[in-house]
This record gives C-alpha cells, sequence and structure tokens, in this order.
C-alpha cells in the first residue's frame, strides 16, 4: 500500500480542537483519513492548527527525504493556508545533545511581526514552487492548492477564529497597517509571475485568488461562507465537522480526476 502524504493547517488537521467549542468530540475521520480510504493508500497527515506555509513545505519536505523508497510514496497533498503566518521550530537541549520536543516542536504567529504583506505573499509563492522542484526531484505525483485566503482576509482585516471567538464582530473590518492599494497590486503581480515559473496544470484553482480568475478550494463549499451550513462546526467556528470533511473528501475525488492527478474510484 502506497503513501499519501498531506499537510496544511487546522482544516487537514487530525488533532482538530475548536477553541469556540472545547468539550465537542471531533475524533471522527478528517478528509485526508476519508481520501486515503478511496485512493488505497496509507495516510501521513502532517498538518497542525493555527501553522503557516513554511511548515506545510518543511513537514513534507522532511516526511519525503525520510522514507528511502520514494515508489512507496503514491501522492502528496499541499493544502497551503494564510500567508501571514509565521512559523518556529523550537529544540531543546539535554547534556549538549540536541533534540526533537516530545510534543511537536513547531509554533506559529498568526501575524508575521517582520516584513509586509508583498513579501509573505512573494515568500508563500516560493514555498509553491520550492514543493513542485521536491516532487519532480524524487518524481512523486503531487498536487496542491490554496485551502484558505492567500492573503483577502488580510487586507480586508477580518477577525481570526480566536478573535470572534472572544467577541470580535466576524463583519467589522480592522485598518490595514499599510497602503493596501498598492500592497494589493504587488501582491497581484508576484502571483502573475508565477505562472511561468510553476506546473499550473497541478495546481488546482490557478491563480489562487478570485480577483485574478481562480479560486482557493474554501470557494469550493458553503461552509465557510455560510454560517448555518450543516457541514460546519458552528455558526461561530467556521471549520468542517464531520460532514464537512465528507465534502472536501468528496469534491477532491471529482478535482483529482479533473486535473488528471490519479485515477479515483
Amino acid at each position: 500500500m502506497k503513501y499519501l502524504i498531506v499537510s496544511g493547517d487546522s482544516n487537514t488537521t487530525d488533532d482538530f480542537d475548536s477553541i469556540s467549542h472545547p468539550d465537542k468530540n471531533f475524533s471522527y475521520k478528517k478528509w485526508p483519513t476519508l481520501l486515503g480510504e478511496k485512493l488505497g493508500m496509507k495516510v501521513i497527515n502532517l498538518a497542525g492548527a493555527g501553522q503557516g506555509n513554511e511548515f506545510i513545505y518543511t513537514t513534507i519536505r522532511d516526511e519525503i527525504v525520510k522514507i528511502e523508497d520514494k515508489n512507496q510514496i503514491g501522492l502528496v497533498i499541499a493544502a497551503w493556508t494564510e500567508a501571514p503566518r509565521r512559523d518556529f521550530k523550537k529544540f531543546i537541549s539535554i547534556f549538549n545533545y540536541w533534540s526533537d520536543m516530545a510534543v511537536s516542536p513547531w509554533s506559529s504567529l498568526r501575524i508575521d511581526t517582520h516584513g509586509t504583506l508583498p513579501w509573505w505573499v512573494d515568500r508563500s509563492l516560493g514555498y509553491y514552487l520550492d514543493f513542485e522542484i521536491l516532487c519532480e526531484r524524487y518524481n512523486i505525483p503531487y498536487v496542491q492548492f490554496q485551502m484558505i485566503e492567500l492573503f483577502e482576509d488580510y487586507l480586508k482585516g477580518y477577525s481570526s477564529q480566536t478573535e470572534k471567538h472572544h467577541g470580535a464582530d466576524p463583519d467589522k473590518q480592522k485598518k490595514y497597517p499599510g497602503i493596501k492599494k498598492k500592497d494589493e497590486e504587488l501582491a497581484l503581480k508576484s502571483i502573475m509571475k508565477y505562472k511561468k515559473k510553476l506546473d499550473t496544470s497541478k495546481f488546482m484553482g490557478w491563480p489562487p485568488i478570485k480577483k485574478l480568475g481562480g479560486w482557493t478550494f474554501k470557494d469550493q463549499l458553503d461552509l465557510w461562507y455560510d454560517k448555518n451550513s450543516p457541514r460546519r462546526v458552528s455558526t461561530l467556528d467556521d471549520h468542517p465537522n464531520e460532514l464537512g470533511h465528507i465534502a472536501i473528501c468528496n469534491k477532491l475525488i471529482m478535482l483529482l480526476q479533473e486535473y488528471n492527478i490519479c485515477k479515483t474510484s
């Protein structure tokens, strides 16, 4: 049985917990597990809640390199998240020996404290390309897509899930800390430059922004936009519930066929 390797954020992780509903049970199968069952593959789900695109790329890279026989890898999926996030990996020293912490060594900031939006977007575009080069290097089947907005929510000043949990108005926009029009234009120009650098036939929805005629996976289902959708955790928490993960899996099956990534049953 071949491996299905997946990384992403809270919409992908096996270990999802809702800040708004800490007592709810989220032990149901998430979309990578459901997809693995459809494809007849053993799933390695590397995703982490709240993590950014550096985490997504690095965890995939490290897992691919670790597997000696690359023919064991049937498909790799990168479900990218928001560009402004910043990832960190922590280590501890025991008797001058550096080793990974017992728990996940990764942590993140929702908004990077250094740089600007155009640079954050360009950084994520680089991870798109690095991911493609990595998979092409080892001749591994792969596909990538932007799971949620790359930068639009940050540009508009929308509240995060944590902020909404603590009472922030989800419809109220905060003031953008830069020159909005200029930064958006620079970000869009960077995205279009990558059209010639990437194999966009393996990037679902390219370009990953509506304003340029593309889409994110978030655009494909109602659960993120419809507060009353039966496929989301609650009206407050827009993450997929059990029905939502089934819907994500079913949509991915259709898209994998449409993009000729791999055959599905």
